[in-house]
């Protein structure tokens, strides 16, 4: 799977602490190899945004 982020994510992040930039790179990587791992804690969407 192939991410992109938005130049506001990308600077955002940037300004971040590096402890903070492991932790949402960790489970970046979990999102990649699997998601919907149980940690992730996703729910399906509702109303408007919902599958159809």
């Amino acid at each position: 799977m192939i991410l992109k982020f938005h130049k506001r994510f990308e600077k955002r992040y940037s300004k971040l602490s590096q402890k903070l930039q492991i932790k949402i790179d960790a489970t970046l990587e979990i999102f990649q190899n699997n998601p919907h791992d149980p940690s992730l804690r996703n729910h399906a969407l509702k109303g408007s945004l919902s599958d159809k």
